[in-house]
């Protein structure tokens, strides 16, 4: 047992001594003269004898009142026993709703056991506990606000389900933290394997991070890589797989081009180690698919899709030190595989292969690339003061993005060789150019930051029209994107999104774009037309291993099988105390 306020019971002496000492001082009356004292033969004595205390004679009516202050006084110091339970007077259930939860080796997954978990500690709860319900996926989102509703947050539990994408634990700590910040004795509960990035730049506060772990074993198997490159002998296919288990396992993986097979071969994987296969392509190959035929605990990333054809999938290199908006605006299109870097790569290079569809220098001077494209804002010479785009071409890049009515702090003279053609321009100074031999290459002559052009809609308009222009076509075909990610779509009409997994639900385009936020699961979507291919493609997921702690800052906190709860039992000895006061009245009324 435990106290809150343990000074309070330092009043048990001083409020003691006061009670006694009412009992050894002497009731002072007035003197009164009689005619003899026989008529009142009890208060001889009390003539006699003339001190101010008299001797303490045993008192039922004492005893009660020193046992009343000694309640008050231990409920006053607000004492707490520990019991079984997940839950504190204020908690925030943080589940874990990431791809590796969807292992099966506890029944009938991790994610459902994770939830029975919570909906039984909702279960136990106290009439007046205050929880709320967080889920770590990609996105954390409030499931089920802070409330004493158990009826409600089990309804919201009961709605839940998990994701193939990776978990940003780091931000749902956060935002639970946000949620009970300054309320003292609040918990914050981790239902989760542990399977996550290292946590940075949080603290609980006054709460208490408790962690459950959820899962026991780690045996999966995990297709890492897909890809195919130009060879002499033709389009060579590569494959590589993991085995993220302790034991070596077996598995057969067949590959398909165009969902045709053209090979199956059966692989050992060590433990911890990785295996490969090759293969050629039939020419002309536009999608690649993988798939295991493990029995393992994890079954998302059984598969791997990936994009031969440039139309679906273009790699992506900024070259910059810091825009947010053109690295979001790049990033919402689900062709692209994005890096980012502070200068050019040692790797890339005139004369050197690129492994990039795109290079885009922002705020940073082009250098000789062998890309299939390359985009450049704000590298020239010179500077042109607040410009404004007064000659727009009508040309695919220039559609829907509005330069006319952009405001431009300040923009650099391009140097155009002599194939360039210009889009846009302002006092004959050129804005915007662009070239397609010998590579696709687009100038703009100011950096986004330094304009307002990254506020406007026609950003990502024009960044989507940019990929298109470099990836020498239209959005057609089959389009390979990972999970979580958000992409945008350009059409006028509303569009029906239909997902493997989930109920289908109607997208209404807002100024040209119909916006997807983050696709959860992995597998096949219809887009209006347009098929999407989407994986699971990541170590921190593959890697299924419960973990024992989970550490944030400087902190660790060990996974609890039991954990337990503070439970104040005070009122119950203020209800205590009164009852022996009102017995004591009794008494006393009785006694008179």
């Amino acid at each position: 047992m435990s106290f809150q306020s343990p000074a309070m019971l330092w009043l048990f002496a001083p409020l003691e001594a006061a009670i006694l000492a009412l009992y050894l001082l002497r009731m002072r009356r007035q003197d009164i003269k009689i005619p003899a004292s026989f008529l009142w033969p009890n208060q001889t004595e009390e003539v006699r004898a003339n001190s101010l205390f008299q001797r303490l004679r045993f008192n039922w009516l004492l005893v009660l009142q020193l046992l009343i202050a000694a309640l008050v006084c231990v409920a006053l110091a607000r004492p707490q026993f520990k019991q079984k339970g997940m839950l504190g007077t204020t908690t925030v259930i943080v589940l874990d709703a990431s791809a590796s939860m969807r292992a099966t080796d506890v029944s009938p997954n991790r994610f459902e056991n994770a939830k029975q978990m919570a909906t039984e500690a909702i279960a136990n709860a106290g009439v007046g506990d205050q929880i709320a319900i967080l889920t770590a996926a990609n996105t954390p989102q409030v499931a089920s606000p802070l409330s004493n509703d158990s009826q409600a947050h089990r309804s919201a539990l009961a709605q839940l389900k998990p994701t193939d994408t990776e978990g940003d634990m780091g931000e749902a700590l956060r935002l639970a933290a946000a949620l009970i910040s300054g309320i003292d004795g609040a918990r914050i509960l981790v239902l989760s394997d542990g399977c996550f990035t290292k946590i940075s730049e949080f603290s609980p506060g006054k709460a208490a991070v408790v962690y459950k772990k959820i899962g026991t074993r780690q045996e999966n198997l995990a297709i890492q890589s897909l890809g195919a490159t130009k060879s002499p002998k033709g389009t060579e296919v590569y494959c590589g797989i993991k085995n993220f288990g302790l034991n070596e396992a077996q598995t057969e993986v067949a590959i398909y081009a165009d969902n045709k097979l053209i090979h199956a071969q059966k692989l050992k994987v060590p433990s911890l180690n990785s295996a490969g296969i090759r293969c050629l392509a039939p020419a002309g190959t536009m999608i690649l698919r993988a798939e295991s035929s493990a029995s393992d605990l994890l079954d998302a990333d059984n598969r791997l899709t990936t994009a031969v054809t440039p139309t679906a999938s273009l790699r992506v290199l900024l070259v910059s030190r810091a825009d947010p908006f053109l690295e979001r605006a790049l990033l919402l299109d689900p062709r692209v595989s994005l890096d980012t870097s502070k200068e050019l790569p040692l790797g890339e290079g005139k004369g050197k292969p690129s492994q990039y569809d795109l290079i885009v220098f922002d705020g940073i001077q082009a250098e000789p690339v062998e890309s299939r494209g390359v985009l450049s804002f704000g590298s020239g010479k010179g500077r042109i003061q607040t410009p404004q785009a007064d000659e727009v071409a009508s040309h695919p890049i220039t559609s829907g993005i509005g330069l006319e009515n952009l405001f431009i702090d300040s923009a650099k003279q391009l140097e155009l060789p002599s194939e360039a053609t210009v889009l846009a321009s302002s006092n004959n100074q050129p804005l915007l150019a662009i070239a397609e031999a010998p590579q696709r290459r687009v100038w703009v002559g100011f950096e986004p930051m330094n304009s307002d052009f990254p506020l406007q809609v026609g950003f990502p308009i024009f960044i989507a029209n940019v990929l298109d222009f470099v990836g020498a076509g239209a959005q057609s075909g089959e389009i390979v994107t990972q999970t979580g990610r958000s992409m945008t779509y350009r059409t006028t009409q509303a569009l029906k999104l239909e997902s493997p997994n989930r109920p289908s639900i109607n997208l209404e385009p807002t100024d040209g774009l119909v916006t997807v936020s983050g696709l959860p699961d992995a597998g096949e979507y219809k887009l209006g037309d347009q098929r999407l291919t989407v994986n699971l493609r990541s170590d921190t997921e593959s890697d299924i291993a419960p973990k024992t702690d989970i550490s944030f800052g400087q902190a660790t906190v060990k996974a609890t099988q039991t954990p337990y709860r503070l439970a104040d039992f005070w009122r119950m000895l203020a209800l205590l105390a009164l009852a022996v006061l009102a017995f004591e009245w009794w008494f006393y009324a009785r006694k008179s």
